[in-house]
């Protein structure tokens, strides 16, 4: 079952589906869509990545290697798979 899936249109919108963490309860919805500039900052932790958003919610994620237990998985992003942490915080910093 997929975990994150993001991905972006022309127009700037983000689309979030949680795939496996809505059906677990593990958040409570299982699509989102966010506009450009939502995420205001983000932080590259040891282990997880911790973003920010104009809301106040955060949101901690990992990498598809990454500890489950630090983050919710991203699968991919418009397609991408990231390799590692670092591949998907630069990600995030053009996504966000």
């Amino acid at each position: 079952m997929d975990r994150l899936i993001v991905t972006t249109d022309e127009t700037g919108l983000i689309t979030i589906d949680f795939g496996i963490y809505f059906d677990a309860g593990i958040v409570p919805f299982s699509m989102a869509h966010y506009k450009k500039g939502y995420g205001i900052k983000s932080h590259l932790m040891a282990d997880h990545i911790l973003i920010w958003g104009n809301d106040m919610r955060t949101f901690e994620i990992v990498a598809p290697n990454g500890n489950e237990q630090k983050g919710l998985i991203v699968q991919s992003i418009n397609g991408i798979i990231p390799t590692d942490l670092e591949h998907l915080f630069e990600m995030i910093k053009i996504v966000f």
